[in-house]
């Protein structure tokens, strides 16, 4: 049998193909798929895009699952537009077929599905925490203009709204200013207001500012890093809320998401972490979101985990 895995996310949606033992036999990458900020054409060919690279050897009719882990697809009319691009991608009566947030398949892949909260901060931002029966408690998520609170596409808002303040004298500096306007290629200031007046800078786009942030704030930068510890300050606050929610005294924390992946925010995270939740334990994860999605579908079609299938597994996550 052979079951495929997708994650999708704001900025790229990940695909990988195993056969029963774990075994990898494809892997590919699209763009991004969140049916929240992208219309419904374009995440299903993003996904069609990595499941097709993932499957160059294997047709779609010999999937026995496949779980696909999206971005937004907690909202119930992104779970519906989802639901779509399954039936248009799979014979459903060939191949089983679920469907998750990415939060789902995170918490999955890192913790092999024992209790612990999962932090996510990429492109948006939340948290999911399950206790030992099984109770599944979400903070965060509501989405790219109310929340997504620390993420990079918050961080690059935040880095756009001390840009303008610094252009006017109303906050001090200017290196923040200079940095957002080379990565956006402008020249001043006016062409910036141009800029914005015409069109919203995209949260793909924000989040990519935010990498620019973190440069500045490890370099020493105070108004960038007042924007990474408040991003910070936001993070540890979904996990506070989360495991007070949960009830727990004691709980694993699981890191993820391409913030987590900088060695300057997530040390500052850690240390936020140690401060504000005595008792929590930082973990590594043991397989990444886009395994964790194909142990979702494999567990939809019986297959119990077992350590050799994990190891297996494993060869996914360290390529990606």
């Amino acid at each position: 049998m052979y079951f495929l895995g997708i994650d999708g996310g704001g900025s790229r949606t990940r695909a990988c193909l195993c056969d029963e033992t774990g075994s990898i036999l494809g892997q590919g990458v699209g763009g991004p798929s969140n049916p929240c900020t992208q219309s419904p054409g374009d995440c299903l060919k993003h996904i069609r895009v990595a499941m097709q690279q993932a499957m160059a050897s294997v047709p779609s009719k010999s999937i026995a699952a496949v779980h696909l882990g999206i971005a937004g697809a907690g909202n119930a009319a992104a779970h519906a537009s989802l639901e779509a691009i399954a039936a248009e991608l799979f014979d459903r009566k060939r191949t089983q077929v679920t469907i998750s947030n990415d939060l789902r398949i995170a918490h999955m892949g890192g913790l092999l599905g024992q209790a612990g909260i999962a932090l996510v901060a990429g492109t948006g931002s939340g948290c999911l925490g399950i206790d030992s029966a099984g109770r599944a408690v979400v903070t965060g998520g509501w989405g790219d203009y109310i929340d997504d609170a620390g993420s990079g596409s918050w961080i690059g808002l935040r880095a756009l709204q001390v840009c303008v303040r610094q252009a006017d004298g109303r906050s001090p500096g200017a290196n923040l200013q200079q940095r957002v306007l080379d990565f956006l290629k402008l020249e001043s200031m006016s062409q910036f207001k141009q800029q914005f007046r015409a069109a919203e800078l995209a949260r793909e786009e924000r989040a990519r500012l935010a990498r620019e942030i973190l440069s500045l704030a490890e370099a020493g930068d105070s108004p960038a890093i007042e924007i990474i510890d408040e991003a910070i300050h936001e993070l540890t606050g979904l996990l506070q809320a989360n495991q007070q929610a949960l009830g727990l005294a004691e709980i694993r924390i699981l890191l993820m998401g391409g913030l987590n992946d900088l060695a300057y925010f997530r040390e500052k995270l850690q240390a936020s972490i140690e401060a504000q939740l005595p008792g929590a334990l930082v973990v590594r994860p043991r397989l990444n979101p886009t395994a964790g999605a194909l142990l979702i579908g494999m567990r939809s079609m019986g297959i119990q985990l077992n350590e050799p299938l994990i190891k297996a597994l494993e060869t996914a996550s360290k390529k990606s």
